[in-house]
């Protein structure tokens, strides 16, 4: 999500309408004509037609802030972008009034009825879902899946066979036999997946070539909090168990009952599904790499905004086979939270899905899910740094003994 010091955003994709809507939470103060809730507001995502003002946490709006309210509404009509406003508290909707004598500014109550107001009148008709949303034939489904696994051992062996290559060549390794045991023998050690590792192995700056150590100069940091992963036993969380508490927590907090945890490859920044409930064979399949498409986790990912869908079925920005296979599992509404680490790098997407259409979760699931994923970015992003580093290094230093 995007935030300031005094507002969030994110983005909402309605009803056959191309674009978005651009939604910014404000809280309890907006007192200059550039506070940063107004700057947020004039700065819709890309893509985003309709930007709305949720104000009814706003208690306190200057006179000033109302004349900088009404400029930024001015701008963004000028550019074919209507600025609606949320729910305001009576005081704060008499001072927005007093400034708006012309009635610029469009007050209503409901994000609902914002919506609803935006959406062609005319029926949308729901897209085509093709033969995997009416279910496909068993034999099909399992070519799919034989399909998905070798794509993905490939993807795998590719990143490691580089791995190997490097390791041959940086330390004099004789033979590929020799460098694979290495790979993996550290891999063992620190708990880290292969591919992790050999992702990491060549994607890091190469060693001094006289250093003892790899990484002589960095700073160990202790673990950082993970309250949504407790029970984990007394040599703490790895990173399989924080992912799967990670997207067990977001369930619970999205009340919903289908679910993944998509994290960006370092090489190719792909998504690769890493956790999932609910979801069939043909989402998994389709799913389990993710480029740069028009779905709501790669948006999510590109922009580093939380991305609702409230209609899969007719949701123009969606790829058809991304619908078809979204639909195939049942998910009619999915909502995408970004997974970031401290310095804003979005590391991957927590996803949950509804079966029923039009589902939109309140304010304070969207900041408990921005929270989670906040959370977990700290930590994946530690994990990465230190484990991933403690792993290369343990490397570096039997290579070098080889």
């Amino acid at each position: 999500m995007i935030e300031t010091a005094v507002a969030r955003a994110q983005v909402v994709r309605w009803p056959g309408v191309a674009g978005g809507l651009w939604l910014v939470r404000g809280t309890e103060t907006i007192d200059t004509p550039d506070d940063p809730v107004l700057r947020l507001a004039a700065r819709p995502g890309r893509g985003c037609r309709v930007v709305v003002l949720d104000m009814a946490r706003v208690r306190a709006l200057s006179v000033h802030a109302a004349g900088g309210l009404l400029s930024c509404a001015r701008r963004l009509a000028d550019r074919g972008c209507p600025l609606f406003l949320l729910s305001p508290p009576p005081e704060t909707r008499r001072t927005v009034q007093r400034a708006d004598r012309a009635g610029v500014l469009r007050i209503r109550p409901s994000l609902r009825a914002v919506v609803a107001e935006c959406t062609p009148r005319r029926p949308v008709p729901e897209a085509t879902t093709g033969p995997d949303a009416r279910g496909t034939a068993c034999e099909e489904e399992r070519l799919r899946t034989e399909l998905r696994d070798l794509r993905r051992q490939l993807r795998s062996q590719a990143a490691i066979a580089q791995a190997l290559g490097l390791i041959r060549g940086r330390y004099g390794v004789p033979d590929e036999r020799t460098a694979f045991a290495l790979l993996r023998e550290s891999s063992q050690r620190h708990n880290v997946k292969l591919r992790m590792l050999a992702a990491a192995l060549t994607t890091a700056p190469a060693p001094r070539e006289a250093a003892g150590e790899w990484f002589p100069d960095r700073i160990r940091r202790p673990a950082p909090p993970l309250p949504f992963a407790t029970g984990s036993g007394p040599a703490g969380p790895n990173r399989t168990r924080v992912i799967e508490a990670l997207l067990d927590r977001a369930l619970d907090i999205g009340r919903a009952d289908m679910g993944d945890v998509q994290l960006a490859d370092p090489v190719t920044e792909e998504l690769w599904m890493e956790a999932h409930r609910g979801h069939t064979q043909t989402f998994l399949n389709f799913f389990d790499r993710t480029g740069r498409d028009g779905s709501a986790c790669a948006l999510a990912l590109r922009q580093g905004v939380p991305v609702t869908v409230l209609d899969v079925a007719t949701d123009v920005q969606c790829p058809p086979e991304s619908r078809a296979a979204l639909l195939a599992s049942g998910s009619r509404a999915c909502h995408s939270t970004p997974v970031p680490a401290p310095d804003g790098t979005v590391l991957g997407t927590v996803s949950v899905h509804y079966r029923r259409p039009g589902t939109l979760l309140d304010h304070a699931r969207v900041q408990a899910l921005d929270e989670l994923g906040r959370q977990a970015g700290a930590w994946l992003d530690w994990h990465r740094s230190t484990v991933v580093v403690d792993a290369l290094e343990d490397l570096h230093t039997h290579a070098r003994q080889a």
